[in-house]
Order: C-alpha cells, then sequence, then structure tokens
C-alpha cells in the first residue's frame, strides 16, 4: 500500500499504517533492522501506560522507528505532513512519546539489535563484527 501523503519518509508511512488500523496501539518496525525482536516489542507495550508512543534508546540513541504509537497520534502526526515537517525527533517531541532507555539492567538484547542493514557492505562488516 502506498503512503496516503507520498514522499514524506517515515512520518508518511506512520500515519498510513495508523489511518489503515483499528487497534488503539500499533506497533512500528523498520524493514532495514533485522534484528529487533518480539520481546523488545513486548517489553515497550509494557511500558505504554496511556501514553501516546513508545519509543526505545539505546547508547543515547533514541529509535523511533521501533516503536509502539497509539492512533491518538493521528491528527497530530496529519497536521505535521501538512506543514511538511517530517523529522522523527519532531514527532517524537511533539507527541510527548515516551522514551524507554535500553541497557543491560532493565533489558537483554543484542547489542546490535538496531544495526540497519541497507547494502551488501553493510551486511558484510557485520557479519566481520561477529
Amino acid at each position: 500500500m502506498p503512503d496516503i501523503i507520498p514522499d514524506c519518509g517515515p512520518i508518511g508511512g506512520i500515519y498510513s499504517g495508523l489511518m489503515e488500523s483499528h487497534n488503539e496501539y500499533n506497533l512500528v518496525a523498520p524493514c532495514d533492522v533485522p534484528f529487533i525482536t518480539i520481546e523488545l516489542y513486548i517489553y515497550l507495550l509494557k511500558n505504554i501506560n496511556k501514553n501516546n508512543a513508545v519509543i526505545p534508546s539505546f547508547n543515547a540513541e533514541i529509535n523511533p522507528l521501533c516503536g509502539i504509537y497509539s492512533s491518538k497520534c493521528l491528527s497530530l502526526l496529519q497536521s505535521l505532513l501538512l506543514q511538511n515537517k517530517y523529522k522523527m525527533l519532531r514527532v517524537i517531541e511533539e507527541l510527548e512519546a515516551k522514551i524507554i532507555p535500553l541497557n543491560k539492567d532493565n533489558f537483554s538484547f543484542d547489542k546490535n539489535i538496531f544495526t540497519n542493514i541497507n547494502t551488501p557492505e553493510d551486511l558484510s562488516k557485520l557479519n566481520n563484527l561477529k
């Protein structure tokens, strides 16, 4: 399915997905991050507490494309899209998303959980690190 408002980056995809969903909370997962796990999303869901969105961070880096978004976000996402404001960090700020820092004390995961694989070279580098 194409994005409802094309050429807007990830915010357009999240908006389109929420528009098609019939659920209050929706899992968002990027296609180029193969090491994310269902355990991550279970952990995020346990921390949703009626927030508009719950987003993980790791090593002080926010990962807004690996999150749980509420359908309550739709009007704000639409407003940002119509204003040509496409930056995901701005979206997270405007949504007042709950940021969940991941560390070895609260969540067990592979250090490569948020590694992007976009090219054969990326995959080769990752294989060499293991």
